[in-house]
């Protein structure tokens, strides 16, 4: 049933694009930072197996597939340079510079497919001199 609903969702998303620019997601790191309560909700998601099908997807209609590190990119306002943390908890504020309402899910959204695109744009290359574009973003 899940595969199912997975197998819809990458029809929807794959099919009319010819780029997809997702975030890095290892499922072994989201369960380590939560409880047993959202340990259990990973568990019956597995947005590993979801991850692999609109992957699968996406390869079999030629659709290129980047994978972004997800640093900061909720914490960083997009098409700035404004690192501004928040717990997890608070899903949107105000820009203390801009003043414009930042919606968490949003934002890093924007950031992800601005990174993927632009991996120049990468607040970890723009912090740390070491970083290099190649770290961060990958055409898999």
């Amino acid at each position: 049933m899940l595969n199912e609903s997975y197998r819809k969702l990458a029809i929807e998303l794959v099919d009319p694009i010819e780029v997809l620019v997702m975030e890095k997601i290892r499922a072994k790191d989201m369960r380590k930072s939560t409880g047993k309560a959202k340990n259990r909700k990973l568990a019956l998601l597995k947005p590993y197996e979801a991850k692999q099908v609109i992957q699968n997807r996406a390869f079999k209609q030629g659709v290129t597939v980047v994978e972004v590190d997800a640093y900061k990119s909720s914490q960083v306002e997009y098409s700035t340079e404004i690192i501004d943390k928040h717990p997890l908890s608070q899903r949107e504020w105000i820009s203390p510079v801009t003043g414009k309402v930042i919606e968490r899910d949003h934002n890093a959204a924007q950031n992800i497919l601005d990174w993927g695109l632009h991996p120049s744009h990468h607040i970890k290359v723009k912090t740390f001199p070491k970083v290099t574009t190649a770290m961060v973003s990958s055409i898999i």
